[in-house]
């Protein structure tokens, strides 16, 4: 996104029948999910598409052929789909049964189970993953959640200057290590 602007091959790519059908299955199971108090869960969900987009587009040294890039992009708008089971009723078995076990691998490694580890061991894991393997889907996995984490970031950002909240920032705080965390894994 340049100037707030989605860039022609984004567009492009974000109106591939793929990524709508991708796209339109993750709106329907956040339907009754907000990210923040009052935006649909759709509108998180486009941001971290479009920052994965961004990003393999903008970084010449990226991969950019273009199944890697629907991989990425879909991989970007379930990324929480079973993280968010209580909203979304979605399991893992039916995204590998609906979109492959490529990408259900993906999500699996994205999905961070809070009863199991803390989330220090979850980003770790994420960034081990990616330096023992590193393959498209490992660095997809990267690649994801660092657009997550922007994005968490950036729309934190902007509530703080809102109205200041400790626990947002302390929040803020654990995101920018993770985020960093994971650029010395790439």
């Amino acid at each position: 996104m340049v100037n707030g602007k989605i860039n022609k091959d984004a567009m492009w790519y974000m109106s591939l029948p793929v990524i709508e059908s991708v796209r339109d299955f993750a709106f329907y199971r956040h339907k009754n999910q907000k990210y923040g108090r009052i935006k649909p869960y759709s509108y998180h969900l486009n941001g971290v598409a479009i920052n994965v987009l961004d990003t393999i587009l903008e970084h010449p040294q990226d991969k950019k052929d273009s199944d890697y890039i629907i991989f990425c992009v879909s991989c970007a708008y379930l990324h929480d789909i079973v993280e968010d089971y209580d909203y979304t009723k979605t399991s893992l078995k039916e995204v590998e049964n609906r979109f492959g076990s490529d990408i259900a691998s993906v999500i699996r490694l994205l999905s961070h189970d809070k009863n199991e580890m803390s989330y220090a061991d979850y980003i770790r894991d994420i960034g081990l993953y990616n330096k023992v393997y590193n393959d498209d889907n490992s660095n997809c996995v990267v690649k994801v959640k660092l657009a997550d984490l922007a994005f968490n970031i950036e729309q934190g950002k902007k509530e703080i200057k809102e109205k200041y909240s400790s626990y947002k920032s302390q929040r803020l705080q654990k995101y920018e290590l993770a985020r960093l965390f994971l650029q010395l894994t790439i």
